[in-house]
């Protein structure tokens, strides 16, 4: 079984969309935001708008069977960053401006990179793929695809009898990423994502 580990803002509302039109359940699952461990640091943290939406995990329902695989689509951390503040009309995914009262971008960058700063979801703050890894930071996935390389996704998708994917960006409109951020604040998130920058070889410049 395949198990498509959702990362916010890379594809997943498509990749839903299309297993939703599928009857064979055999060939891969969708799974909600989830974590392998428990992202909240005290009880207070069940008392705040954050907590309700869930991020249950397959494999703490005990629904993972033996020779299952995820998969995951990630993408660029400085594109998806924007993405992340831009989300549904400037909420932000998971409503990140409306829980912290954000009012731009700067301000955005400002709280995430603040060490200081309880952000809405905590293991976001070491990484933008937080989902995929586990409280120790060991990557919880068998395989992984670029959503700047869109071909290789389909490619994936057809060698396992499922439709290509086709994007839908319902919810922003912008510009390059890249306009959005000063150089002081590449460098700082640089060293922030430094081990997902490495490992999936991405830069602020390379996709």
């Amino acid at each position: 079984m395949i198990w498509f580990a959702t990362i916010q803002k890379c594809g997943t509302s498509s990749i839903r969309t299309i297993l939703k039109r599928e009857e064979n359940k055999s060939i891969a699952r969708f799974h909600e935001h989830g974590y392998f461990f428990n992202p909240w640091s005290n009880g207070e943290d069940t008392k705040k708008l954050w907590y309700d939406y869930g991020w249950k995990n397959p494999i703490l329902d005990n629904k993972m069977e033996k020779g299952d695989k995820f998969v995951a689509i990630v993408r660029n951390p400085f594109d998806l960053f924007v993405s992340y503040f831009l989300h549904y009309r400037q909420t932000g995914w998971a409503s990140v401006n409306l829980v912290h009262e954000i009012t731009s971008f700067d301000d955005f960058v400002s709280k995430y990179v603040d060490p200081n700063f309880v952000w809405h979801l905590p293991p976001m703050k070491k990484s933008m793929f937080s989902f995929i890894y586990d409280k120790d930071d060991n990557l919880m996935i068998d395989e992984y695809y670029k959503l700047e390389k869109i071909d290789e996704v389909n490619t994936f998708l057809k060698n396992n009898n499922l439709p290509e994917l086709h994007l839908e960006n319902k919810t922003e409109n912008k510009k390059d990423y890249k306009t959005y951020y000063n150089e002081e604040q590449v460098d700082t998130l640089r060293e922030i994502w430094k081990k997902d920058l490495e490992y999936f070889n991405y830069d602020f410049n390379i996709s």
